[in-house]
């Protein structure tokens, strides 16, 4: 989950690209005031970097549902949603498999391992012994 600097990183990013795209549509000649956003078929080629690395970095996308991950998560984007949260929002709706599918590696470290076996040593327990082998 993204994090509340990420989310408000992400707002200020979107509401640089909003002006951004106002100002490019009054160049052209489009209605100032009345222009809308999710009626502008023109999309910054950053907003489109910044979806496509947001996807990517959360999800495992194959080709085939790439395209349809980037139109959910603009259609969310142009409604206010952060570049990130809308990517989030947008794998979780298609069912994309996470990138990190867990906390990662469970157990012992190998240094703890070590340790412990360092202590037990101490304590005269030997490797493949049986400790109820008495040791004469």
């Amino acid at each position: 989950m993204a994090t509340n600097q990420q989310m408000r990183e992400g707002e200020a990013e979107l509401d640089r690209l909003v002006r951004r795209v106002h100002v490019e549509a009054r160049r052209a000649g489009v209605a100032g005031e009345a222009m809308d956003l999710p009626h502008i078929p023109y999309v910054p080629s950053e907003l489109k970097r910044a979806i496509l690395q947001n996807l990517q970095m959360l999800w495992i996308i194959t080709s085939g549902r790439l395209a349809e991950a980037k139109r959910r998560t603009l259609e969310l984007v142009r409604g206010g949603t952060p570049v990130p949260t809308a990517a989030l929002m947008a794998g979780r709706a298609l069912n994309l498999r996470p990138r990190q599918a867990g906390p990662g590696r469970t157990g012992p470290t190998t240094q703890q391992i070590r340790q412990y076996g360092g202590r037990q040593e101490q304590r005269g327990r030997r490797p493949g012994q049986d400790p109820r082998t008495r040791r004469r």
